[in-house]
């Protein structure tokens, strides 16, 4: 087939009728799937067929992948990609396709093309982008940007349609034609927006072959749509070469770190955000943040919304103006010098009351905060405006702050700050409260920047987050996880390295186990050259007794058996810790509020937690939490979704004292009275699940029972953990014990108790807990023994089992199917496939789980990023596919896919690639 192609100047012309083409004008439709179909390829099929007809060419259609050959991809013009997904093409039949277009072949791309074939870069190149994610359809402004191509040429400027919107891994502006693009600002782009550079449209010669691309076509109406089946028309014409048009890619435009007057769409490319919350606004000359709560006040820090860009080298001035309401719950906003949570300087107007508000700037270097309210305030007049000027300069690293009420008359606030040690650093605007009750919203104006200069000499900031379960003291109890990250805002991070102790330094890959007393060394060098001076974290782990682990109850098994080594699958969430306690064999909580929760697998009902714990006087405090999703690092997480079965002598509401389901619903006063044991001894709390409903049991005797009717509180699957509630709240742990109860065991009941029931319901939520019926029941619970938790209420004790003749074989799991490597677009998409093969019946809790510092550079909240459970029937494989509910920012991570079945765990390694 003869493909001639001219290039003029930026117009790509192709020469059509008369140029010896060797075949009638043909194209063909390719529509195979290997992941989420569409219901609208037969429409688009039809459409095609029809733009063919009356355009003078022919349309084949196929989704056999053995048509990708190159005697019979010589036959056409352009091959359509209508909507394909997955990994469609053999190795054999990409590179047909690829010499197909290097030949002069065109190239259509149809929705759904840009969701194909992540793992063939060249075609990555070829469409020009990766799908990412979606917010469900809807109506959204498409801005023309060239309307002179002849798939274009008919639109208006803005053109407004339903469809589903695509975002992209990056943008393609810069390496192709934008033809159009979507405005953000008419519609909800969802967690994935591009913000003001979102192609929908594009084209590009490549390779000596021609490639255009529309992101639209989702719907079935879509096809039926004449403004749109002219654009897909125009598309097929310029690719197959019957139709002229410009695919020139314009040169890149140079991002610098500028003044912003925030008249765009959305910010502008210099800026960047830490902790996002997703929630500011561009528009009418003004960025809105609201004061979404956080701090970063002392070591370590979690304030939302940091608007930030790298700052200039040399003498600097930064100004903005800003309005907010700041009424109470210190609500703030105004100006930061930002190096890490640790370090900055930040001058910002804040309000305590309607009645204290004022000026200050706050300065930290290395967690170490600098604050006089006598020398670091600027008072401010009663009638002080909504609407003022605050500004930030920087000299030798010397830090001024000032602030007026027209923009004209300055006055100083508080000392100067030292960002001299500052590696790094950036520029921006800060907006938060300390009250989450007390959100409103600061807008600024205008960020203008003047001052700097020079090229790249700062080497990258490193940081190093410790994680395990520490002591008091500060040590770590069996082993601390260390997760590095680093950051330059220059010429970029080349590599991160570390060594352990005198150790050789080494490339970090991923987060590194510390299991020893000793020095971490980190470090980063950027790609100008530039290594940070090396920085040592120092890890100290616990020693601890010697104990003899304790001997399970018949059907249970220990997670917490009284040594420090069983706690190796449990971490902390939240402050505080547990740590050993001197001459004991069991465990003490200390600060808070924090959860130490059991990280190995979920419980899926029906399950039984057994803890045997020790309280010392009437302000302890702790609790049993069951039932909730991964809580990341926020103990919060818990109390919002799972249920706390309270261990609390004398809180003022009933349901909130031992044996209470909290807030919901109080336990059997006169029956805990006969069954609970004084402070300084011993109990057992038992708590069972059977679906939505949960029993517990105190030393034997049952005194509380209550079905959940919450749908966002579920207890049947989750994890558990105890809490260690704050400072004073004193309480030991001996173990922690669960069990799965075998559905046939039978049992003869030795003792009945002795109370009479009456449980009432004390919720504090909006919904009404189910009233569930109070038992009634007469025994001596000091002659009522434990039970088994495979009993139904209330538990006796088992009945001795005569020996089985053979012995049952054990259950056997298996776990296949799982890709070693998968795209975050495809992940996002069709998620993770498993399969799974179990030889008895039962139900498994799956989840993919990353570190808590590869979920922040995600910028996601939870650590666990898909989750699901997955009915097993003896001796059958089964498929599931765990989706992500979030979008996942583009950076390499290695996650851990997690089975848990029966009595055993599951596990596979899964790198999810950028």
């Amino acid at each position: 087939m003869l493909r001639t192609v001219q290039l003029l100047s930026v117009m790509v012309v192709v020469l059509l009728a008369g140029a010896g083409t060797a075949h009638a004008q043909k194209v063909l439709v390719f529509s195979k799937t290997a992941g989420f179909r569409h219901d609208s390829i037969p429409q688009g099929i039809t459409a095609i067929k029809a733009i063919g007809e009356a355009n003078n060419f022919a349309v084949d259609a196929t989704e056999d992948a053995s048509a990708f050959t190159a005697a019979n991809l010589d036959q056409y013009d352009a091959v359509i990609w209508l909507s394909t997904t997955g990994d469609v093409l053999s190795d054999a039949q990409q590179v047909a396709f690829e010499a197909y277009i290097k030949a002069g072949g065109g190239y259509v791309g149809v929705h759904a093309a840009a969701d194909t074939e992540y793992s063939w870069p060249w075609y990555g190149q070829l469409v020009g982008a990766y799908f990412n994610s979606h917010p469900a359809n809807q109506n959204a402004d498409v801005r023309v940007t060239d309307r002179s191509h002849p798939s274009t040429s008919h639109l208006p400027l803005v053109w407004n349609r339903h469809d589903e919107w695509y975002n992209y891994r990056e943008s393609p502006t810069g390496k192709v034609h934008v033809l159009a693009n979507l405005d953000e600002l008419s519609y909800s782009p969802g967690s994935g927006a591009m913000g003001a550079d979102h192609p929908i449209a594009w084209c590009h010669a490549f390779q000596g072959g021609r490639s255009w691309y529309t992101g639209m076509g989702h719907t079935q109406d879509s096809y039926a749509d004449p403004a749109f089946r002219q654009h897909l028309a125009g598309g097929i014409r310029w690719a197959a070469g019957y139709a002229a048009g410009d695919c020139s890619v314009p040169p890149p435009q140079p991002c610098a770190a500028t003044t912003d007057e925030f008249d765009g769409m959305s910010l502008g490319c210099q800026w960047s955000i830490v902790r996002s919350t997703n929630q500011h606004t561009v528009g009418g000359g003004v960025l809105q943040v609201p004061t979404a709560r956080g701090d970063l006040y002392g070591s370590g820090g979690d304030a939302p919304n940091l608007i930030l860009q790298k700052a200039p080298s040399g003498a600097w001035e930064a100004t903005t103006k800003v309005t907010i309401d700041a009424q109470a719950g210190s609500q703030q906003a105004g100006l930061i010098l930002y190096a890490d949570d640790d370090n900055y300087v930040k001058a910002v107007l804040l309000a305590r009351s309607p009645t204290e508000r004022f000026m200050e700037i706050v300065q930290e270097i290395g967690g170490s905060p600098r604050y006089d309210a006598a020398l670091d305030r600027l008072a401010i007049p009663a009638d002080f405006p909504k609407t003022f000027h605050v500004r930030l300069a920087q000299a030798n690293g010397t830090v001024t702050a000032s602030g007026s009420a027209d923009g004209l008359t300055w006055q100083p606030i508080g000392r100067p700050g030292n960002a001299s040690s500052f590696s790094t650093p950036r520029v921006g605007l800060t907006a938060v409260t300390n009250d989450p009750a007390q959100v409103t919203n600061a807008s600024f104006d205008y960020f203008r920047l003047v001052g700097g200069g020079g090229p790249d000499a700062t080497a990258p900031t490193v940081t190093a987050a410790p994680d395990g379960i520490p002591t008091q003291a500060g040590a770590y109890l069996n082993k601390a996880t260390v997760t590095l990250a680093a950051t330059d805002l220059g010429s970029g991070v080349a590599k991160v390295e570390y060594a352990l102790g005198d150790g050789a330094f080494a490339t970090y890959s991923g987060p590194i186990t510390v299991t020893a007393t000793g020095p971490v060394r980190y470090r980063a060098t950027d790609k100008a050259g530039n290594t940070s001076a090396a920085a040592t974290l120092d890890v100290t782990i616990a020693a601890v007794p010697t104990c003899a682990p304790v001997t399970p109850e018949p059907g249970f098994r220990a997670l917490y058996d009284g040594t420090i080594p069983s706690l190796g699958d449990w971490t902390m969430a939240g402050p505080g810790g547990f740590q050993p306690r001197a001459g004991e064999c069991v465990i003490d909580a200390w600060g808070g509020m924090g959860l130490l929760w059991y990280a190995k697998q979920q419980l899926v009902s029906p399950y039984t937690i057994r803890a045997e714990w020790r309280i010392y006087g009437d302000d302890d405090n702790s609790g049993v939490f069951i039932g909730f999703p991964d809580p990341f690092d926020d103990p919060w997480k818990p109390v919002a979704e799972g249920y706390e079965i309270q261990i609390d002598p004398t809180d003022g509401d009933p349901s909130r004292t031992t044996g209470g389901v909290y807030s919901f619903r109080a336990a059997d006063a006169a029956a805990r009275a006969l069954a609970l044991k004084p402070h300084g001894q011993w109990n057992v709390m038992e708590v069972q699940v059977v679906d939505q409903l949960i029993t517990i049991r105190l030393n034997g005797v049952k005194i509380n029972e209550y079905t959940s009717p919450h749908p966002e509180r579920d207890p049947s699957a989750g994890y558990f953990g105890i809490q260690n509630d704050g400072a004073g709240a004193d309480v030991s742990y001996r173990s922690v014990q669960v069990a799965t109860p075998t559905p046939t065991a039978t049992v003869t009941p030795t003792a009945t108790p002795t109370a009479t029931a009456t449980a009432t319901a004390t919720p504090t939520r909006t919904a009404t807990p189910t009233p569930t019926p109070t038992p009634t029941a007469t025994a001596t619970p000091t002659a009522t023994p434990l039970g088994s938790i495979a009993t139904a209420t209330p538990i006796p004790a088992p009945a001795p089992q005569p020996p089985a003749a053979t012995p049952a074989p054990k259950p056997s799991y298996t776990l296949t199917g799982v890709p070693a490597r998968v795209s975050h677009a495809r992940f996002a998409k069709r998620g993770l496939d498993l399969r799974l093969r179990s030889s008895v019946a039962t139900t498994a809790a799956a989840r993919v789980l990353v570190s808590a510092r590869d979920a922040r550079r995600l910028g996601v909240k939870s650590r666990v990023l898909a989750r699901g459970t997955v009915k097993l029937a003896a001796n059958t494989l089964e498929r599931a596919t765990l989706k992500p509910s979030r979008r996942l920012r583009k950076v390499t991570v290695t996650a851990t896919l997690t089975v848990s079945v029966g009595t055993e765990t599951l596990t596979k390694r899964v790198v999810l690639r950028g």
